[in-house]
C-alpha cells in the first residue's frame, strides 16, 4: 500500500493528501471557533480582536502559513483561499438577514449559534481569559461584531481586492511567490484593507529589519555596502563602480519564506499590539 503524504505537504501529489487539507482548512474555524471565543472573551464584554471568530481564523492562518512556507518554502492554495473564504463569510452574516442594517444582524441564527456556543463552552473552561481585555474597536459594537469579529462586507471585499492587486503590483516588480500574494488578499478579506494594509506594512518592516540583520551577521556591512552600491550604483556609474557579478545576483535574489513576517504583521494587528507601537511613535 503506497504511503499517504502529510496533509500539510502543500507538494503532495495524491488526492487524499489534498483533500483532508482542504477539509480541515474549511471545518477547523467551526469546530475551533467557539471554543476559541468561549475561552478567549471569558464572558467578558471588551476583549481584542484576537478573541473573535475572525482572530481564530486569522492566527490559524499564520501559524499554518509560516510553517509551511518555512518548511516546504510554499503558502498553498487551501489556506489562502479558505482564509479568504472565511473572512467573506463571516462578514456576509450581515447582509443575509432579512432585518440587516449597516451594524447589526443575525443570519441564519448565526449570532445564536455562536452565542450557545460561547455560553456552553464558558461553563466548560471556567471562563478562561486567554487575552487581557482592552478597548474594543469601533467595528466590534454589536453582538455580531464583538464574537464574530467581523469589519463588514463592503470592508472584507475592498480588503481582499485592493490588497491581493497591491501585492500583486509589488510581486510582479520584485519577484516572488503566488501564495503570498494570494494571503495577502485573505488578509484583506479578514481585516479590511485599513488593518490589512498595517498588518502587511508591519510584515514588510520585520522582514527588512530581518533581512538587514542576516545580511550584516554573515556577510559583514562591508559586503553589503559593495553589493548594493554594485546592483544600484554600477549601471548609473560604471566608470566607477564595477557592476554586479553573478555571484552577487545570486547573495542578492536568495529566497527568503515570507510567511513568517507576514504572520507577525497579522498578529500584531489582531492583538491590538499595533496601537502599542503606535503610542511609542511621536505624537502616539
Amino acid at each position: 500500500m503506497a504511503a499517504i503524504a502529510s496533509p500539510m505537504n502543500p507538494r503532495a501529489t495524491d488526492t487524499t493528501s489534498r483533500q483532508f487539507a482542504w477539509l480541515g482548512a474549511l471545518l477547523v474555524p467551526a469546530i475551533g471557533g467557539p471554543i476559541w471565543v468561549a475561552a478567549a472573551t471569558g464572558g467578558r464584554v471588551d476583549f481584542s480582536l484576537a478573541a473573535t471568530l475572525t482572530g481564530f481564523v486569522v492566527i490559524a492562518t499564520a501559524l499554518v502559513a509560516s510553517y509551511t512556507d518555512i518548511r516546504w518554502h510554499v503558502i498553498p492554495n487551501w489556506v489562502t483561499y479558505s482564509a479568504a473564504l472565511w473572512g467573506v463569510g463571516i462578514n456576509l452574516y450581515e447582509i443575509r438577514s432579512p432585518d440587516w442594517q449597516p451594524g447589526s444582524a443575525d443570519v441564519f441564527g448565526a449570532v445564536h449559534f455562536v452565542e450557545t456556543a460561547v455560553g456552553w463552552f464558558e461553563n466548560l473552561t471556567g471562563n478562561l481569559m486567554f487575552f487581557e481585555p482592552i478597548e474594543p474597536e469601533p467595528q466590534l459594537n454589536s453582538v455580531t461584531r464583538s464574537y464574530l469579529g467581523t469589519v463588514g462586507i463592503g470592508a472584507s471585499l475592498a480588503g481582499l481586492f485592493l490588497l491581493f492587486t497591491l501585492m500583486l503590483i509589488v510581486f510582479s516588480i520584485t519577484g516572488g511567490g503566488a501564495g503570498d500574494v494570494k494571503l495577502a488578499g485573505a488578509i484583506g478579506a479578514l481585516l479590511g484593507f485599513e488593518l490589512g494594509a498595517e498588518a502587511l506594512l508591519y510584515a514588510f518592516v520585520t522582514a527588512g529589519i530581518a533581512i538587514a540583520l542576516w545580511a550584516l551577521g554573515s556577510i559583514g556591512p562591508v559586503t553589503v555596502v559593495r553589493l548594493l552600491a554594485r546592483r544600484f550604483g554600477g549601471p548609473y556609474f560604471p566608470k566607477w563602480i564595477n557592476p554586479s557579478t553573478e555571484q552577487d545576483r545570486k547573495i542578492l535574489t536568495k529566497s527568503i519564506p515570507l510567511g513568517p513576517f507576514f504572520a507577525v504583521g497579522m498578529l500584531i494587528v489582531v492583538t491590538g499590539f499595533n496601537r502599542t507601537i503606535e503610542s511609542w511613535l511621536p505624537g502616539g
